[in-house]
């Protein structure tokens, strides 16, 4: 089982991602991990490219890999100066340039297109976004489209693999026994794990919500496991002192005693 971490370029408490440096600085208080994943919203990557080499001599150095999370057709193409193509070209020239294991498509933004539509355009986005990359592109659910691994399946073509975002999925309404059920139906295609909890609010310090983690954890340990732990929107949760960076520290301390 291979653990993760989530970054988006305000880590909270201070940790605001403007370079290089300060991602491996960041990176450095995180002894037992073994890939972290960027969100690609403005202004990451284009904050990281001016010394890049510094990340990728830390990466090299501590054996760390990369993914990327990227929002397909996102709604404010960086503050609307771009247009999504140009966007999506920064995005795969960054994969390239820092080897990136994978690039995670999260589609939700789409959802306002009706259904039909959005999946017939995002199926053809995911086979030109295969097409022009060696890296392992994902489709992930959202908490009001493509909600299960069923759904995810439609995506799963020509190489394109499956990143269940299991806070997403139980927040849907899923039950532990049908979660089970589809982990095992579409196990070849699963690529990733997406975890955080679900109570008051989406994606909280795992513990805190009503995720059965305890016989969830026990399935997703039958896979050759890649777990991403993303609980960023825990700077809304009182709880956890509006730190995300403490909230990930804390969850995963808390995997590990599954």
């Amino acid at each position: 089982m291979k653990i993760g971490i989530s970054i988006r370029h305000d880590m909270g408490q201070g940790w605001v991602i403007s370079n290089s440096k300060m991602l491996v600085s960041f990176l450095k208080k995180f002894k037992k991990i073994d890939f972290f994943e960027l969100n690609c919203q403005y202004p990451i990557p284009l904050n990281l490219m001016d010394d890049i080499d510094r990340l990728k001599k830390y990466m090299r150095k501590k054996d760390l890999k990369v993914g990327l999370n990227f929002p397909i057709k996102w709604h404010d193409r960086w503050k609307m100066r771009k247009s999504f193509e140009e966007v999506k070209e920064t995005i795969l020239d960054f994969a390239n340039e820092i080897n990136a294991s994978y690039v995670n498509i999260h589609p939700e933004s789409l959802a306002y297109f009706g259904d039909k539509e959005a999946k017939a355009d995002i199926r053809k986005e995911l086979v030109a976004l295969r097409t022009k990359t060696n890296t392992q592109i994902l489709v992930m659910n959202g908490h009001s489209v493509f909600e299960t691994p069923e759904a995810l399946n439609y995506f799963a073509v020509d190489g394109v693999k499956i990143c269940l975002d299991v806070c997403h999925i139980f927040q849907g309404g899923m039950d532990y026994t049908k979660f089970r059920e589809q982990l095992h139906e579409f196990k070849d295609k699963i690529y990733l794990f997406r975890i955080s909890d679900f109570g008051e609010r989406p994606h909280m310090q795992l513990g805190f919500g009503k995720i059965p983690f305890s016989k969830i954890m026990r399935n997703v340990k039958d896979f050759d496991s890649r777990i991403v732990i993303d609980t960023l929107l825990s700077v809304e949760n009182e709880l956890i002192f509006r730190n995300p960076k403490f909230a990930v520290e804390k969850s995963i301390e808390y995997l590990k005693t599954l």
